[in-house]
C-alpha cells in the first residue's frame, strides 16, 4: 500500500499504526497534512488481507484528503479525486461496506468492551454502545434517537 501512498502523494509517508487510544478506536485512517503521513487505524491494518476493499477505500479516502488539500473537507473537489481513485484501483463499495460493519463488529466492539467502563443499551433497536468513561449524562441511540438505557 505505501506505493500506492508515494504513487498519488509523493510528499507524504504512510503509517499503519494510528494509536488506538480511547478517543482513535473508531477512526480508520487520517491524514496528518503537517507530518505529511496518512495513518491506519493498527487494527485494520492487522486484518487487512480479511478486509481488502474496506482497507482500499479507507487508504483512499485518506489520499483524496492529501490531494485536495487542508480545507476541502469532504467536497467536490475530495469527492472527484476519492471517487477517481474508487475507478481507478477498482474497489468494490458495496464490499466495502459489507467489510465495514463486519470489522466493526469483530474487531472494533470487542476492543470497545474490554475498555468499556460504561455499557448503555437502545430500548428500541437493542444496539449497544460503550463508553470509555463513567457516563452522568443522558444520550440519544444515534440510529433511532431514542434515549439510551445504562446497563454499567
Amino acid at each position: 500500500m505505501e506505493w500506492i501512498v508515494k504513487k498519488e502523494l509523493p510528499d507524504y509517508e504512510f503509517s499503519p499504526n494510528l494509536r488506538s487510544t480511547s478517543t482513535t478506536t473508531l477512526i480508520f485512517g487520517k491524514c496528518d497534512f503537517d507530518k505529511k503521513t496518512i495513518e491506519l487505524n493498527k487494527h485494520l491494518y492487522n486484518e487487512r488481507f480479511n478486509y481488502w476493499m474496506l482497507y482500499l477505500d479507507i487508504v483512499f479516502h485518506e489520499i483524496a484528503h492529501g490531494k485536495a488539500g487542508n480545507r476541502a473537507g469532504h467536497g467536490r473537489k475530495w469527492n472527484g479525486i476519492y471517487n477517481r481513485l474508487l475507478r481507478e484501483y477498482n474497489v468494490d463499495m458495496e464490499q466495502a461496506k459489507e467489510e465495514k460493519e463486519s470489522f466493526y463488529y469483530k474487531v472494533i466492539v470487542p476492543l470497545q468492551q474490554k475498555k468499556a467502563k460504561t455499557t448503555m443499551s437502545c430500548p428500541s433497536c437493542k444496539r449497544l454502545f460503550y463508553f470509555q468513561r463513567n457516563v452522568r449524562s443522558t444520550y440519544m441511540c444515534s440510529h433511532c434517537n431514542k434515549e439510551l438505557t445504562r446497563l454499567h
